[in-house]
């Protein structure tokens, strides 16, 4: 692997000058590949000095002609590195965003996000592209749609290549688009599915070891369906089962002939309010039946001072291809509140406090963090078994007062808004992670860790 910066060469040829040490291993003609675009040039070799101090901050200079340059669509701004295989060269990583329709995602000022990540850049280099579906050009194979600039730290308007490595940020798009991008990467398109809660459930169902840890759950599509549950459990909870973040659920529990709702459906209803048993059908019918709404039993949260809490732990994969447990927040509600969430003015604390605070300075919170870490892996390994590429997870469990473990979902877009807040550091590397997962997926290496001999 090279670090190197690309200079246009006023040849009117298909042409590429490599470092003298480089081309003597390389046949006069290659391919040179840059995302999913590639060009048979002609290689010319050039005198480099100092290569052995080659580094992203010392790239080697490789000249192309300005033909090659606009055929492929290589930002010259930009540090590349390059690689070499039998009679090919590429230029990259090549690395995409696949993100949805809403058109104001697409401006450097709302990608806060993602530029957050690219504290890494230096350490892989390559082309960032941020992009939707409806914007690839399938005939030329080509993208119009930001990418990153990193001198500037900003994202920038380019026509680009399609990615050999695309992260799938949003899953309001074309299905038909992802399998065709998956095909073409070589199902290189990850986090390519989300499951939601109902179909994660049947999948995990299926595991005999993890099975344990999930409450009784059914899809709600009738009214007798709700009675058995109520009857049984006496709390439950109804949840849309394709939003996240707290939207749309309600609690339910049974208060003699009465039941007694926490609506969070909307803002500007009521949150608590009581319902008769004669009402409690069409109310069902109404608002919950056949609207993809599941029902569970609802699980008794351990709490600090009276407020349940439960944990958020994001699994991700890095160079390594295998998973690891990147950080670990505990969302303790905000007052008179049953949701945990963040967003809902939940509070974010660490597992170690959080399990002191919830059950006492002699409870071993290691032992506790190591287990969740267990279910966590147990969880990932069973879904690579999907059919479906993953490598990030943010994966909610509850614990209980006595100290059993439930999930409750799991996220293919997480967001970490208490990560940010409770440790910054933390909370970029986690940002860093899926960036490294799709650099070394697309086959490059990292600053300082690539094993392979400087040419």
């Amino acid at each position: 692997m090279i670090w190197i910066r690309v200079k246009r060469h006023d040849s009117c040829e298909n042409i590429i000058f490599v470092p003298k040490s480089l081309a003597e291993k390389l046949p006069k003609q290659v391919k040179l590949q840059f995302g999913l675009k590639s060009l048979e040039v002609k290689v010319n070799s050039v005198e480099i000095s100092c290569v052995n101090e080659n580094t992203f901050h010392k790239p080697i200079e490789i000249q192309c002609s300005e033909e090659v340059i606009n055929k492929l669509l290589i930002k010259t701004t930009l540090t590349y590195q390059l690689k070499y295989k039998e009679e090919t060269l590429e230029l990259g990583p090549v690395i995409g965003f696949l993100l949805g329709e809403q058109s104001y995602y697409y401006h450097d000022r709302n990608m806060k996000g993602l530029t957050s990540g690219m504290g890494i850049f230096p350490e892989i280099g390559g082309l960032f592209v941020a992009f939707k579906d409806i914007s690839i050009d399938w005939s030329n194979m080509l993208i119009n749609g930001l990418y990153y600039e990193n001198e500037a730290n900003k994202w920038q308007y380019g026509t680009l290549p399609i990615p050999s490595v695309i992260f799938r940020r949003a899953f309001y798009t074309s299905e038909k688009v992802v399998d065709e991008l998956k095909r073409l990467t070589g199902n290189k398109v990850f986090n390519s599915k989300r499951f939601d809660k109902w179909d994660t459930y049947k999948i995990l169902e299926k595991d005999n070891s993890f099975r344990k840890y999930l409450p009784e759950t059914q899809k709600l599509v009738a009214v007798d369906l709700f009675h058995n549950f109520i009857e049984k459990y006496d709390k439950i909870i109804l949840k849309p089962a394709g939003l996240s973040r707290g939207r749309g659920i309600c609690f339910v529990s049974s208060i003699g002939e009465s039941f007694g709702i926490y609506d969070y459906r909307d803002a500007h209803l009521d949150r608590f309010y009581i319902l008769q048993k004669q009402e409690i059908d069409d109310y069902l019918i109404n608002n919950f039946i056949h609207r993809n709404y599941i029902i569970q039993q609802q699980l008794v949260l351990a709490s600090i001072n009276g407020a349940p809490f439960d944990m958020r732990i994001v699994m991700g994969k890095n160079e390594d291809k295998s998973w690891h447990c990147r950080g670990i927040e505990c969302r303790l509600a905000g007052s008179k509140n049953k949701i945990t969430n963040i967003s809902r003015g939940g509070q974010a604390l660490s597992i170690n406090n959080a399990i002191r605070l919830a059950f006492g300075p002699t409870v071993n919170s290691n032992k506790i963090k190591e287990k969740l870490i267990s279910i966590a892996e147990e969880f990932c390994r069973f879904m690579d078994t999907s059919g479906e590429h993953f490598a990030e997870f943010g994966l909610d469990f509850a614990i209980d007062p006595q100290q059993r473990f439930w999930f409750i979902e799991a996220n293919v877009r997480p967001v970490f808004r208490g990560f940010k807040n409770m440790n910054y550091d933390n909370y970029l590397y986690i940002r860093h992670m899926p960036l490294l997962y799709a650099a070394s997926l697309a086959g490059f290496g990292r600053e300082g860790r690539d094993s392979d001999p400087k040419i």
